[in-house]
């Protein structure tokens, strides 16, 4: 059974996309992955969900380094949505960076529920299953 509906994943590395989304799908973690490589068109695809009244995916996995508009951009972006949509999503940074000061930041913002180092394992969704089913 899957324990989210929608996941968002905004990732620029296709290939750590495809392998995180085969293992989102092979766990049974999330029953669709919606997947953006950057994170205007991720912006626009959660304000088109917002003006036809659709749901926000359940879950975002956010990278942190990426061309153009970068996690901490997103970030201050997703931050103007509703917040009842906010605190109905729960979104995680999955990124491979290892600058203990992102890190901290990103483990110290409201929004960001934990930072995940790539790749994505299964003992992480058996956390982030745990936390959900705990609350």
């Amino acid at each position: 059974m899957s324990i989210f509906k929608t996941i968002l994943l905004i990732d620029d590395d296709v290939i750590s996309n495809f392998i995180t989304e085969k293992l989102i799908i092979r766990e049974g973690f999330g029953r669709r992955v919606i997947t953006y490589q950057n994170a205007e068109d991720a912006l626009d695809f959660l304000n088109q969900c917002l003006k036809a009244n659709e749901p926000f995916p359940d879950l975002i996995f956010l990278d942190l380094n990426m061309p153009g508009m970068d996690g901490w951009e997103f970030l201050e972006e997703y931050r103007k949505f509703p917040e009842g949509t906010i605190n109905a999503c729960r979104l995680f940074m999955l990124s491979s960076a290892v600058d203990a000061k992102d890190i901290v930041h990103a483990k110290s913002l409201n929004e960001v529920e934990d930072f995940i180092s790539k790749p994505l394992t299964t003992e992480d969704m058996v956390i982030i299953r745990e936390r959900n089913f705990n609350e």
